[in-house]
């Protein structure tokens, strides 16, 4: 029992810590973030949380953080992908709520100081935020994109100096990569002999 309670706070400190992290680079960047998620209810039952919620220039994120890091076993990345899957579902949840009870949403998300009082029109993009990039080019037939700390880190750094909303809107269909970002540089590879080896690299043109 000790050994459980201490993996479960492990576990907890681990994802708190994450989610606190990621609150952090948006709030730095000018989004209006609350200091923690917000649960959804269908009449007195609750049907998901949603981790992150993000607001800036009409563009409101929904997001799920995982903390799901790839190891090297076959296990590992098991459970690193269903973490991830699990995301995707609630993701899903989240905005089936939000087609459904679209007044109850806004007021939701007024009344919690995220959206201005007077204003209704915007723009929601669900993401699924992990720890790993590499999660960015899992098979996904949801309209849910996953990205990694480091690729959406970028991602917020070229919207804070551009605010190009297609930069963020980008999200909105299943990302494979930092190449699907709208303005991203291409990425070239080159090859290098030398001495009987071959040295590869990648260049941003």
């Amino acid at each position: 029992m000790a050994a459980v309670s201490l993996y479960t706070r492990q576990n907890n400190y681990g994802k708190n810590t994450f989610e606190t992290l990621v609150r952090f680079r948006f709030a730095d960047r000018g989004w209006v973030v609350p200091d923690k998620g917000i649960q959804i209810k269908k009449g007195k039952c609750a049907l998901t949380d949603i981790d992150l919620v993000a607001y800036k220039n009409n563009i409101l994120i929904l997001a799920q953080i995982k903390v799901a890091h790839c190891g090297y076993t076959p296990y590992q990345k098991w459970k690193a992908e269903k973490t991830v899957k699990i995301g995707i579902l609630q993701c899903n949840k989240v905005m089936e709520y939000v087609e459904n009870n679209t007044n109850e949403f806004k007021a939701l998300m007024k009344n919690s100081g995220i959206l201005p009082s007077d204003f209704d029109d915007f723009c929601i993009v669900p993401l699924v935020i992990t720890g790993s990039n590499l999660f960015s080019g899992m098979p996904n037939k949801d309209s849910v994109s996953v990205v990694g700390i480091e690729i959406l880190d970028i991602l917020l750094s070229f919207y804070e100096n551009s605010e190009d909303e297609e930069l963020i809107l980008s999200l909105k269909n299943p990302l494979q990569g930092l190449t699907d970002v709208v303005g991203y540089p291409e990425i070239k590879y080159s090859k290098i002999e030398i001495e009987g080896f071959n040295l590869l690299f990648e260049e941003i043109e």
